[in-house]
């Protein structure tokens, strides 16, 4: 009998087999905070977050939880690259790179956050007063600036992180490695944690070969590069 059973049930097993297509689209969502990751941040729960192609066609617009404030989420093409624009009161466009998951996903929190101004300005003087250069102005100066970070950065070397502008033309750019105490020194040969490069002429951006696609006052957040080993 228990012969018997067995073959009815392999005879049957491809009838009951379920066929699913694979996602054209799918749900993306994750905490997104104002500012860049810190115990000090909040969530940004007023502002916008919108995703565009590679061309600088609008794929979609995410939408805020209404019963999870600073959770975000999106619909989007499966495993299209995109570029994000994130606007807040108060902070610069904050531009970021990447692309969506083959199936249903959320980033970590952190992942993706917002450029206040009051963060932004003193540490970008900072900067610039260290590799004594002045820069433009994000808010009245027809500029972008670009702010990266390296997660390996061990591994990084300055020339890694190439950039060209708008333009077509080569920005300097200046590496900074991090000290145990968290303070910044500024390094021609590495290790590198921080990249930037300033006064960049709008328009197709590419740093270490990603383009970001930018308008005057953008700040390109090029964060999470990992450099092969």
């Amino acid at each position: 009998m228990l012969f018997l059973l067995l073959i009815g049930c392999e005879s049957i097993t491809p009838y009951l087999e379920e066929v699913r297509e694979d996602p054209v689209e799918i749900m993306y969502s994750g905490t997104v905070y104002q500012g860049a990751p810190s115990a000090d941040n909040s969530v940004l729960t007023d502002g916008s977050m919108a995703f565009f192609d590679l061309d600088g066609g609008l794929l979609a617009e995410a939408e805020q939880r209404e019963d999870l404030p600073g959770y975000w989420q999106v619909s989007l093409p499966v495993g299209v690259a995109y570029n994000l624009r994130i606007e807040a009161e108060e902070s610069y466009p904050a531009i970021w790179r990447a692309s969506a998951p083959y199936g249903q996903a959320f980033w970590f929190s952190g992942a993706f956050f917002s450029l206040p101004h009051e963060q932004v300005d003193p540490f970008f003087e900072a900067v610039a007063e260290a590799v004594g250069v002045e820069i433009g102005d994000l808010k009245t100066d027809e500029v972008v600036h670009v702010w990266g970070r390296i997660d390996n950065p061990e591994s990084a070397q300055p020339r890694d992180f190439p950039i060209r502008d708008g333009d077509g033309k080569r920005p300097e750019v200046y590496a900074f490695e991090e000290l145990e105490d968290g303070s910044l020194v500024q390094t021609e040969e590495g290790p590198v944690r921080y990249v930037f490069a300033f006064d960049l002429k709008p328009g197709e951006i590419e740093v270490a070969g990603v383009t970001y696609n930018t308008q005057p006052g953008d700040l390109i957040a090029a964060w999470w590069y990992e450099v092969l080993e």
